[in-house]
């Protein structure tokens, strides 16, 4: 007598004697295998080669009747109650009185003088916030940013404009930037 693994057509295994009586069924190979290793160092009780015999298998049903299970059953099952908690979780939403939808404030555009333009540009320029600058000339801090990247681009055509220029350090040729007009990338980092 010996155990052997076997494919199922639905990607199973499962462990059969060599009798073709299925012991197991597991979902791969190294679980069956496992479990089988275990069958073979156990050797438990093997079924019995004798044919079906419908007399016994009545005495046993009519054995497992006269049992009283009543003790294994508890007289009322107590109800499970929900926490306060979960039950406010599924009442439905009270809607008193619909809102009307929101609306944005007109965009309100106003145009800064240069003065104020080169004043907001020196104050980015030596840290401060957007946003305070923003606040400060009344604009949104969108359009100061979209005024900002605009200036940075024209001054960084300029610049480039005048041709390349050696490197404060290492005497390479390199195209100056806003961020770093005297030295290259190399000598930046």
């Amino acid at each position: 007598m010996s155990y052997y693994l076997r494919d199922r057509s639905d990607g199973q295994v499962e462990i059969v004697l060599f009798r073709t009586v299925q012991v197991g069924l597991y979902p791969n190979w190294s679980a069956a295998e496992d479990a089988r290793t275990y069958l073979k160092d156990d050797q438990p009780e093997l079924p019995d080669d004798r044919p079906v015999n419908f007399r016994e298998a009545r005495s046993d049903a009519a054995e497992v009747a006269a049992l009283d299970l009543s003790e294994l059953v508890p007289d009322e099952p107590k109800p499970v109650r929900k926490s306060v908690r979960s039950r406010s979780r599924n009442l439905p939403a009270v809607v008193s009185q619909p809102r009307a939808p929101a609306q944005a404030a007109p965009a309100v555009s106003h145009e800064l003088t240069d003065d104020q333009l080169q004043q907001a540009f020196s104050r980015i320029q030596n840290g401060e916030s957007l946003r305070e600058i923003a606040l400060d000339y009344g604009v949104s801090t969108f359009q100061l940013s979209g005024l900002w990247d605009r200036h940075r681009r024209r001054m960084q055509k300029y610049m480039a404009s005048a041709g390349q220029q050696p490197c404060r350090h290492c005497q390479r040729l390199f195209t100056p930037s806003i961020s770093n007009p005297e030295t290259c990338a190399r000598c930046s980092k």
